[in-house]
């Protein structure tokens, strides 16, 4: 991963990116599971800067993004960038380097890689109408108080972890099941309002669950299903055949413990219900739901900030936001708080 001299290019490219109408990560590792002696998620390589955005139509657009401050190894560095495009599905890809031979950046050119030297992405950026410098000090601020936060963190780590690790190399309806189960080991005991540090993770596990919830409502528009229900029932578990692999395994442990009373009666999860209800506003709204991501992402930074008044003056569509809150209700009520507004108030203040 790169280290914190490669941090401005990483920052510009981020900031691009947000202008662009992405959702953001920076400083992503990458994981893969092994089955050596035992089951465990091994570390396959990482990214500078992973975007993510949705069409009306739920269809999601991938930009991955490689950032170095140097101005040697160009053409390894593009070619590491082409193998992570092609793993994570990406449709774009950037290459940011102070100085990039013209070799690299011809190859870069025939594999479809967009190559920037930094000084003319900060032009390229600026004709966006991006205030460059402004931008990217905000980022930086943004990066150091999101750390000072998540190190307040201490036995919730494991949530944490997901969001860092697991999250970008899982199908959604793993991270769907997933972000639920650890919202709720690190949010069930908590009073209202809940201390900066959990309202923030709280809002972490929304941003990622938008994402794989909007992953989830493209495919059930391509289904024809027409049943909302019955589509979330088997969208939730990847689709139609991995569902009825559920259902068989749970029909085997019933015939091999018939009396025990330890095992539900179906498959679906207890969040079933209110997640169909979630996913229903998320239709009626395609235009606006496609935003949610987008608009998590400056709800974080307006946390992490301690600026919220900011966000208020952010222009943001009122239904694009209230699609947002209702990610956080269902997140908050699924780890069995009730009142969620009363534990996350600056959110739902807005």
């Amino acid at each position: 991963m790169s280290s914190d001299k490669d941090l401005p290019q990483s920052l510009l490219l981020t900031c691009l990116l947000r202008g662009l109408g992405y959702f953001v990560e920076v400083k992503v590792p990458l994981f893969v599971p092994s089955y050596e002696k035992e089951y465990r998620r091994v570390p396959a390589s990482d990214i500078d800067v992973l975007g993510i955005r949705f069409d009306p139509t739920f269809a999601r657009h991938i930009a991955v993004g490689e950032c170095k401050s140097g101005e040697h190894e160009a053409l390894s560095e593009i070619l590491k960038l082409e193998g992570i495009r092609s793993f994570l599905g990406a449709e774009k890809a950037y290459f940011v380097k102070e100085r990039i031979h013209a070799n690299a950046r011809e190859v870069g050119r025939r594999l479809g890689i967009a190559c920037f030297e930094t000084g003319l992405l900060a032009e390229f950026a600026a004709r966006l109408g991006l205030d460059v410098g402004e931008e990217v000090a905000r980022e930086g601020y943004y990066l150091e108080a999101r750390r000072a936060i998540e190190a307040k963190l201490g036995n919730h780590n494991s949530a944490l972890s997901y969001a860092e690790t697991e999250f970008w190399s899982r199908e959604y309806w793993e991270n769907i099941h997933n972000l639920i189960f650890l919202a709720r080991g690190a949010l069930a005991a908590g009073e209202a309002p809940l201390p900066k540090e959990l309202q923030f993770l709280a809002l972490r596990v929304s941003a990622l669950l938008s994402v794989a919830v909007l992953t989830m409502c493209g495919a059930i528009m391509v289904s024809g299903i027409g049943d909302l229900g019955r589509a979330v029932e088997l969208f939730l578990f990847g689709g139609p055949r991995e569902r009825r692999q559920r259902e068989r395994l749970l029909d085997e442990l019933r015939k091999a413990a018939p009396r025990t009373r330890a095992l539900p009666r179906d498959v679906n999860p207890p969040f079933t219900s209110d997640l169909t209800e979630l996913v229903g506003y998320l239709l009626l709204s395609p235009r606006e739901a496609s935003t949610t991501p987008t608009v998590f992402g400056s709800l974080l930074r307006a946390a992490a900030l301690d600026d919220f008044g900011a966000m208020r003056l952010a222009g943001y569509d009122e239904v694009a936001l209230k699609l947002a809150k209702d990610v956080c209700h269902f997140v908050v009520a699924s780890a069995g708080l009730a009142k969620p507004s009363a534990y996350l108030p600056d959110i739902f203040a807005l």
